[in-house]
Order: structure tokens, then sequence, then C-alpha cells
């Protein structure tokens, strides 16, 4: 027999409050295996990979509402391999945004390394009394400063 489990113990082996998964059950996301004759509500083994499944699909983007609205259509799907194409549409879209995400991270990460480096020159290299005003355009670094920089720099 599969192990059943309480609210307080699928919310400890997951990481998510109860409350968290009395939510997932209001918008139709989880749904207890059974009750218990006291009415507490009893999960199976796979509501921990349904809880995980939701984390990801949640990180990469997707709303709550999102996943009840494509695990009702879901529902309506009647063949595997048309799941399958259900699931690879709605990932394929997920990934061009994570993929977007990722370049727009990335050219971030860049800018602020650049801001850190030009930051770190400047401490080393400038004198106690140079002004605040002198950093939009450092003459010993030779170059313009970067944005980041730039920015709080021209504000003085």
């Amino acid at each position: 027999m599969n192990s059943l489990y309480r609210i307080s113990q699928i919310a400890n082996k997951t990481g998510k409050t109860s409350r968290a998964l009395r939510y997932y059950e209001e918008l139709g996301i989880l749904t207890p295996r059974e009750r218990s004759e006291a009415g507490y509500r009893l999960y199976g083994e796979e509501a921990i990979l349904k809880i995980e499944w939701i984390d990801k699909l949640n990180e990469i983007g997707f709303s709550l509402s999102e996943i009840r609205e494509f695990l009702v259509s879901f529902k309506e799907i009647g063949s595997a391999p048309d799941m399958m194409a259900a699931l690879q549409r709605l990932y394929q879209e997920k990934l061009i945004e994570v993929e977007t995400s990722i370049l727009r991270l990335q050219k971030l990460s860049k800018e602020i390394k650049a801001s850190i480096s030009y930051a770190s020159l400047c401490q080393a290299s400038c004198s106690s009394k140079t002004e605040v005003s002198h950093c939009k355009s450092c003459e010993q670094h030779g170059k313009e400063s970067p944005d980041l920089i730039a920015v709080i720099a021209k504000s003085f």
C-alpha cells in the first residue's frame, strides 16, 4: 500500500506551507488523494512530484493560473501524441522566453562587471580630492564610464 501523508507532512517534504498547498487545491492544481475520517487531506507520493513540477513551471515563468488553465485543457486531450504535441508547443513558447531572459541577463551581467571594474580602477587611481563630477568621463581610464556609473555620476 502506498503511504499517505497529511498536508503538514507534504509541506515539510516540499518546503511549501500548508497554506500554499490549500491554495493549490483551491485553484484545482493539486488534489488530495482522499480525506481521513477526521477530514484531514491525505496525499500520495505523486503529490510531491506534482508540487515539484508546479515549482519548476512557476520558476520558468508560468503563473499558477496559467498552470491551472493548461491542466484543465490537458484533461480534454484524448491521446498521448496529442498531449505531447500540446506540451511541446507550451514548452517551446516558454523556452523562447527563457532564452530571451538569459540573453538579457547576460548583457546586464557584462554591464555590471564593467561597472565593477571601472569602479575598482577609480578607487585605486583617483585621489580622495577628486570630485564625483569627474566620474562621468575619467581621463585616467581614457573612456566613458559604463551606464550604471554614468547615471549616478551625471546626477551630481
